[in-house]
């Protein structure tokens, strides 16, 4: 190599206009597919003080396998004149691993620990499916009844709607108001034959506890979904006043999942989504393999692993491993830390990313804005 000749992947990696052009069109497309950005209220108007330290458990339940559980909605004969059918997962109250009360209790058993310990949570996430059983409406007065006992915001997982077909993710908080995600894309390659939304948004939940996201499963690689949120965190977008908003960065993001993919796929996507969102980001997952159980969490910050504080383990009364919880602690100072970094003036980068990110300016000739 020649004296001075600089880094040789610096002329492989440089963007010519015509590239940073096209993506950007792509960016802005995105933007136009995902409609709007909706804030939704389910804040309590408690005084929670200034918060130091966020604390998320994470919790995967070893769930029977969903093929034997499978129900075609509508059912055949009944007379709907859509004829396509969803696939839907509903497991009977009494499963072969555990039963429709086992799971808001074991959830319990460690809001007590964790609050013994001294680390009380301030959310909880189930991996997805933990909520699919026959009455998940049964199941709607104990989550809430927990989230208030313990001034706690609980995503317990999701379930598959028998009325309106969707995937579904409810959150229940310490107040009143609750709300439900719905998941935007099913996983057709693993049998899974649900109805999406008409439209596909990005929503925040506004809580006691910061701005949060919910993503369920496959959501989480959704281009168009990710795309926004990445315009939408750091203040990468809008005009000089919105990004100048208070208490606009979103400080988490939830994604209950029930994944075959790799793991270390699964745990390389929340990582660097975490590190360029500038946000606290968690995974739970646990998949049905017989070649090994799968009971996973994984948890970044800005891109850098989560303090893990606290760890427990829930036998089944015939003595099977049902459940890994995790404790994890997010130190807000460091975090916001990270979000402000790397700030322009007027809060945006100069850089090809931040024009790709951005949707322009500029570049964008053929795109309508």
């Amino acid at each position: 190599m020649e004296a001075g000749s600089g880094d040789p992947f610096d002329e492989m990696l440089r963007l010519k206009p015509e590239e940073l052009d096209l993506l950007a069109s792509i960016t802005r497309r995105a933007y136009q597919s995902v409609l709007t950005h909706k804030p939704i209220h389910l804040r309590t108007g408690r005084d929670v003080g200034s918060l130091q330290i966020l604390r998320v458990a994470s919790l995967a339940f070893r769930l029977p396998s969903p093929s034997s559980f499978v129900k075609q909605m509508p059912p055949v004969g009944s007379g709907v004149l859509n004829p396509e059918r969803y696939e839907l997962v509903v497991f009977d109250e009494e499963s072969e691993a555990l039963t429709l009360r086992d799971i808001p209790q074991i959830v319990e058993k460690f809001l007590e620990e964790a609050r013994q310990q001294g680390c009380p949570p301030h959310f909880v996430l189930l991996n997805e499916l933990s909520h699919a059983f026959e009455r998940p409406v049964d199941l709607g007065a104990i989550w809430l009844n927990l989230a208030q006992k313990y001034e706690v915001y609980i995503v317990p997982g999701t379930y598959h709607s028998t009325d309106e077909f969707f995937g579904v993710a409810p959150i229940y908080g310490p107040g009143r108001k609750m709300a439900n995600v719905l998941k935007q894309n099913p996983a057709r390659r693993q049998g899974e034959f649900i109805r999406t939304p008409d439209s596909r948004e990005l929503f925040t939940y506004e809580t006691d506890y910061g701005n949060v996201v919910v993503w369920i499963c496959l959501d989480v690689y959704d281009p168009g979904l990710v795309l926004k949120f990445l315009s939408r965190t750091n203040r990468f977008s809008g005009s000089k006043e919105e990004r100048r908003q208070k208490n606009r960065e979103i400080s988490l993001v939830l994604i209950p999942a029930y994944s075959h993919d790799e793991a270390e796929n699964i745990r390389s996507c929340v990582k660097t989504l975490s590190r360029f969102s500038k946000t606290a980001m968690i995974c739970t997952n646990a998949f049905v393999d017989p070649a090994a159980e799968r009971l996973e969490s994984y948890g970044f910050c800005g891109g850098d692993p989560m303090n893990e504080v606290f760890f427990k383990e829930y036998p089944s009364a015939a003595g099977k491993n049902v459940c890994k919880a995790f404790l994890y602690e997010v130190d807000l100072e460091v975090l916001r830390s990270k979000q402000a970094a790397s700030y322009q003036s007027d809060g945006m980068f100069s850089s090809p990313f931040a024009t790709i990110i951005n949707g322009g300016p500029g570049v964008l000739r053929d795109v309508s804005k």
